[in-house]
């Protein structure tokens, strides 16, 4: 449980951590949202692309650090439930095109299913 709230309190005090989730706050709301973030050019373009893939992939890393009983699911689920399902509902789109390039569901699956299990329940 220590470790869940280290992550927790972590996140949310870290500069990078909130710089990432700015970007992706702003994505989401500029013209074309996430998806236009697919095929970027310009080098703005390209960092926020990054930034939002290092937001979602903090939430894949939470889903697979669950899974593996490193971090406790009830706790974190207690403080993050509907900010992860909302956030991911967010993203939906943009991660089910991300995979479709791919041809296979491989790009933060571990968020998508576990977003996806808590919004079940």
């Amino acid at each position: 449980m220590r470790a869940t709230l280290d992550v927790i309190l972590k996140s949310e005090s870290d500069t990078y951590y909130q710089d990432i989730y700015s970007t992706f706050t702003s994505e989401l709301t500029r013209s074309g949202g996430l998806i236009s973030l697919i095929d970027a050019h310009s080098d703005n373009e390209k960092r926020s692309r990054r930034n939002v893939h290092d937001f979602l992939n903090h939430y894949e890393l939470i889903a697979i650090a669950i899974e593996k009983n490193i971090l406790d699911e009830d706790f974190y689920k207690e403080w993050m439930r509907s900010t992860y399902i909302k956030h991911y509902q967010e993203a939906e789109e943009y991660i089910d095109l991300l995979n479709k390039g791919k041809n296979t569901s491989v790009l933060f699956i571990n968020f998508k299913e576990l977003a996806n299990k808590w919004d079940r329940e």
